[in-house]
């Protein structure tokens, strides 16, 4: 099977992303250069400041936060898959009806989904409050490989949470697909936790 195809189609999503960014960011260019300082700001703070904590790495209560750092994990993939889940597969790089008058893939309709994941707020508090926890469980000295672990997941977390939104996006735009997600949502979601 050739995949010369494939790659072409890939490298022009990516070529159409970054116009598309860039189309959004003219806009508000200073706002937006505040906007990342401070998310770059904020997640080096959570990922660094309570490593330097009393106890933290050595204590009784950084091994107990230790042992929940699994939890945290799939804590951050179930936010992930609900909020691109609830979103519609998170497409927000153009809106529904300016996509209409413009050529736009649905790979780069997606990629640009995956880009734009880290702007929701329970995304972002999520992955802050898991650099933070690991930081604080592996203290100074194994900060950085605990760290390049917890984005790596954060980023394999965040792809697959999309990944999942895109599918049920898809059955969901099927002749009978709304009542097909519909039924499968009740299935999951247990009757003594639903809202009265």
């Amino acid at each position: 099977m050739p995949t010369a195809r494939c790659w072409t189609e890939a490298r022009r999503a990516v070529a159409d992303t970054r116009a598309l960014l860039a189309f959004r960011a003219a806009s508000s260019t200073r706002r937006l250069r505040w906007a990342l300082g401070g998310f770059v700001l904020v997640s080096l703070a959570a990922a660094v400041l309570p490593a330097t904590a009393p106890g933290a790495g050595d204590s009784e209560r950084a091994f107990d936060v230790l042992l929940l750092l699994p939890t945290t994990l799939v804590a951050l993939l179930l936010v992930a898959v609900v909020s691109a889940v609830a979103s519609g597969g998170g497409r927000e790089l153009v809106a529904r009806e300016a996509a209409a008058v413009h050529p736009i893939s649905p790979t780069t309709d997606h990629l640009g989904a995956l880009v734009l994941a880290p702007l929701n707020i329970a995304w972002l508090l999520q992955a802050w409050g898991l650099l933070a926890v690991t930081a604080y469980a592996v203290g100074p000295e194994r900060l950085l490989p605990a760290q390049v672990g917890m984005v790596l997941w954060v980023a394999l977390a965040t792809a697959a949470a999309q990944v999942v939104a895109w599918c049920v996006e898809g059955v969901r735009r099927l002749p009978r697909g709304v009542a097909a997600v519909r039924a499968a949502t009740r299935s999951w979601w247990p009757s003594r936790w639903a809202c009265r």
